[in-house]
């Protein structure tokens, strides 16, 4: 039975081999792994908007990726461009620009409809990305490679990832790399303590606790590149309830306001500090816990809804109907909670 240090020096060394006998000579092939590249970095934006929930940034960043995606259609039948590429990559490449562009329209069309959860439109995005990587992959050997290549990027907490190096030549590169990796918009996508560049070429490093995007910059042997990578965040449920999945670390305020048998204005109830996901979202479910409890007698039933996450706020609200044989009365109760 291989062991996992056995499996991984494997997956290396077949990540290279591959890389390095993809490689083309064609001058026409920087050109085009620069459209991908920018292409890339088009639809990474919309996944990591997408985490904020702000999906009228995640569609403009998506139109620009279509605007990238055309200029790579038309190149791509150029008859100069396929002579220059080579039958072999023409083949690969021509299908693959084809499934891209049936991908990104469906993921517009899904990022646009606001009755999509944030998961589905993630896994639209996932697609479009993931081909986009194959496309770069046909033009030739990436400098910085991540070794997983069938993760395209996403991961979840605590997952381990490994990105490969390759030199001028496309070969390995065994020059222990520096490192920059900078988690996007406040988010802790990469636990940063954890990024290490090895003197065999590698760099290694865990995703963090929290939604969002980073970026890798890798500098070796010559050569700087970079790389995004994307963690789709915790799981944060009770009892079918879902707190957002998107926040960003920091302090938010609690307040409080009700409506119905009984109106109450809005009240502040002070601050949370969120700085652990699972904890956060603890002590929030805590706190309508807490209000519930004084309706938890018999008659009374209730039921409570988390909002999306808006890049600005939340809303938990908890309704409850309660009746005996002479009358019925319900209450709203909204708990707002607002980033600082």
């Amino acid at each position: 039975m291989p062991t996992m240090r056995s499996r991984r020096a494997v997956a290396i060394a077949a990540l290279a081999l591959a890389v390095f006998c993809a490689r083309p000579a064609s001058a026409e092939a920087p050109a085009l792994q620069s459209t991908v590249e920018a292409f890339l970095d088009q639809v990474g934006g919309a996944v990591m908007q997408v985490m904020r929930s702000d999906e009228s940034s995640a569609s403009a960043d998506l139109a620009a990726a279509r605007v990238l995606l055309d200029e790579l259609r038309t190149a791509s039948v150029d008859p100069a461009v396929r002579q220059a590429l080579g039958p072999a990559a023409t083949r690969r490449l021509v299908p693959l620009v084809r499934k891209m562009d049936g991908a990104i329209r469906r993921a517009q069309v899904t990022v646009d409809n606001p009755r999509i959860r944030e998961r589905r439109k993630l896994q639209a995005l996932r697609k479009v990305y993931g081909r986009g990587m194959k496309a770069l992959g046909v033009l030739g050997s990436p400098v910085l490679a991540e070794v997983n290549a069938r993760s395209a990027g996403f991961h979840k907490p605590g997952q381990q990832v490994t990105f490969r190096m390759l030199g001028p030549d496309g070969g390995p590169c065994d020059e222990t790399p520096t490192v920059t990796v900078e988690n996007q918009f406040a988010s802790s996508a990469v636990d940063l303590s954890t990024v290490v560049g090895n003197p065999d070429g590698t760099v290694t490093m865990t995703m963090g606790a929290g939604a969002g995007g980073a970026r890798v910059t890798v500098t070796a042997c010559g050569q700087t590149s970079s790389r995004l990578l994307f963690n789709y965040g915790p799981r944060t449920s009770g009892g079918g309830r879902v707190i957002p999945a998107n926040l960003p670390e920091g302090l938010y305020a609690l307040s409080f306001s009700a409506r119905g048998y009984v109106s109450i204005p809005e009240t502040s109830l002070g601050t949370l500090d969120n700085t652990d996901a699972q904890a956060f979202a603890s002590a929030l479910r805590d706190v309508v816990r807490q209000a519930a409890a004084a309706y938890d007698v018999p008659g009374c039933s209730g039921s409570t809804r988390y909002s999306r996450f808006d890049g600005e706020s939340f809303s938990i609200t908890f309704h409850v109907t309660c009746s005996n044989v002479a009358i019925t009365v319900s209450e709203t109760m909204i708990f707002r909670v607002r980033k600082l």
